[in-house]
């Protein structure tokens, strides 16, 4: 994608990616998934990449870890419904990636979701850095969408890799709530 992105781009003038826009991946997998042929990776592309796979231990230690801090807070019941019931028999190795097992991936990126949280308030301060309404106005214009607004809210789209399965609400818990 962003490499069509760019291509668009240059068409109307503009020679890279604007500063603003900022391509995350998050994924388990403690170094970015390459394995497809002639298909760069975000990181590649100048995006980030955001791992939240551990770099060792197994998968009872990442279900331990997230277990104990729901319970701390008494919310555990959020886990009972599609969590792994059997955690020292999954087959995954954890620092590789969830196996394409949902609920273990779910597991892996709650148990990073303080890490997840840093690393998007570090892409964060990058959008907030005042070069960036510079080469958004820019683009804007080379775009004809009109003057570039930075008090206008910005936005975030997010897209799973494969389709989804139906996933209840999440209740996002850090160490500080």
């Amino acid at each position: 994608m962003m490499d069509h992105l760019r291509a668009e781009l240059a068409a109307v003038g503009v020679d890279e990616l604007p500063a603003g826009w900022e391509f995350v991946h998050v994924d388990v997998p403690v170094a970015t998934d390459s394995a497809t042929t002639g298909i760069g990776t975000v990181a590649g592309y100048g995006g980030t990449y955001v791992p939240t796979g551990p770099a060792q231990g197994n998968y009872g230690d990442v279900d331990a870890k997230v277990s104990n801090l729901l319970a701390g807070k008494g919310h555990l019941e959020e886990l009972e419904s599609w969590t792994p019931l059997d955690v020292d028999n999954v087959p995954v190795v954890v620092t590789l990636g969830a196996g394409q097992y949902r609920s273990v991936g779910r597991m892996i990126t709650l148990s990073s979701a303080p890490h997840v949280l840093d690393r998007l308030r570090e892409v964060w301060q990058r959008l907030s850095q005042p070069e960036v309404s510079g080469a958004m106005q820019g683009a804007a214009r080379a775009l004809g969408t009109g003057d570039y607004q930075p008090e206008v809210p910005r936005w975030c789209s997010w897209s799973p890799r494969w389709p989804a399965a139906p996933v209840p609400r999440w209740r996002w818990t850090s160490a500080d709530s």
